[in-house]
């Protein structure tokens, strides 16, 4: 399952999600503002900046709205 890293109002994610839709991608969405600070200050550490952050089931991991990424997950899963 895909976990998808979201915030308000955020256009790439909604991208993001309703790509996963229409490709039947099962995912788990998660607004950061919901999310413990120190959890997402992980990912400030590792050089995120912006949102979506996309946690793929293959352990590879991005941000930003990138159908060439997910496009294979629908293959996979």
């Amino acid at each position: 399952m895909v976990t998808v890293l979201t915030q308000d109002d955020c256009q790439p994610c909604k991208a993001t999600i309703r790509f996963l839709v229409k490709n039947s991608i099962p995912y788990r969405e998660q607004n950061v503002r919901q999310m413990p600070q120190e959890e997402v200050q992980q990912y400030l550490d590792q050089g995120y900046t912006s949102t979506p952050i996309v946690l793929a089931p293959t352990g590879e991991t991005w941000s930003g709205f990138r159908p060439d990424l997910l496009k294979p997950l629908a293959s996979a899963l």
